[in-house]
């Protein structure tokens, strides 16, 4: 699991939609454009580490770094309209399925930290978004992958993610046959 930031990844999926036109996959060719697409809705947030991030090693917790993935994904969808609210009178919401994250460099208390997200592919009723933590001096500390996947609230049900979603966070149509979980 490596997410890239939206420059690299607008570099590899162009590659990837020559190689696969090339190769007359046009489905193939449609992933990739739609995953090159979605690269371009990128959200940050600053945070200086706080005392209580601070685990018995002297530096950030794993769980203050999985608080700041879940801060960042929340500011970005309330940022494009997406509160809590706005998505009860959806009638479905995310949740997380999975988190996969690497621990690059240790941060310490007092450290401001931009963190940063975009949606890096969407399916039927999930969708991957990736998450970087960087330093001040332009490291990157951590890198995650979410999986956040879309259900039902009344239910919890996996259910499609609406077109007012997608066109929010600036997602395509899923293609036919797409996966659904």
């Amino acid at each position: 699991m490596r997410p890239r930031p939206p420059g690299s990844t607008i570099r590899a999926s162009v590659a990837n939609i020559l190689l696969r036109v090339a190769g007359h996959d046009a489905r193939g060719a449609l992933v990739a454009l739609m995953t090159l697409e979605s690269s371009f809705s990128t959200h940050a947030i600053t945070i200086v580490v706080a005392d209580a991030d601070i685990d018995e090693l002297g530096h950030a917790s794993n769980i203050a770094y999985v608080r700041w993935i879940q801060d960042v994904a929340i500011a970005h969808s309330t940022a494009v309209g997406l509160d809590f609210e706005a998505y009860r009178r959806l009638g479905g919401v995310f949740f997380v399925r999975r988190h996969e994250v690497d621990y690059l460099r240790p941060v310490l208390r007092g450290d401001r930290l931009e963190v940063r997200t975009w949606i890096d592919s969407a399916m039927a009723a999930k969708c991957k978004r990736a998450t970087e933590i960087i330093n001040e001096a332009g490291t990157v500390v951590a890198r995650a992958m979410t999986t956040w996947g879309y259900v039902e609230i009344t239910s919890g049900r996996p259910v499609r993610i609406p077109e007012a979603v997608r066109s929010a966070f600036g997602m395509r149509p899923p293609i036919s046959g797409g996966d659904a979980s």
